[in-house]
């Protein structure tokens, strides 16, 4: 990035300071872009990851749920009686929801 896109994206995603302000001190703003633009994209992948987890946990309650409607008993149950059958029943569950490409 050049200083004054640097700049730009403070003065967008930091302080409404004046451009001229930034663009002033090479290392001040070589700085803070380094500060600020590490800590804009660590809070960016943690809502991208709760976002991730909060999806797959709504999947395995939807597949425990249909897994009951399906076969009549509960999922942790089975599995904790035969793993490797449960897998099985949740295989087929899974074919009959992904769609093969045409």
């Amino acid at each position: 990035m050049t200083k004054r896109e640097k700049a730009l994206w403070l003065h967008e995603h930091y302080k409404n300071y004046s451009l001229k302000w930034y663009l002033e001190n090479d290392a001040r703003l070589n700085a803070m872009f380094r500060k600020v633009y590490h800590r804009y994209m660590t809070d960016l992948n943690a809502r991208a990851s709760k976002a991730q987890l909060s999806h797959i946990e709504d999947l395995g309650k939807r597949m425990r749920e249909v897994y009951e409607d399906v076969y009549g008993t509960n999922f942790d149950s089975d599995c904790r009686l035969d793993r490797a059958e449960t897998n099985r029943k949740v295989q087929a569950i899974r074919a009959m929801w992904v769609v093969a490409p045409a």
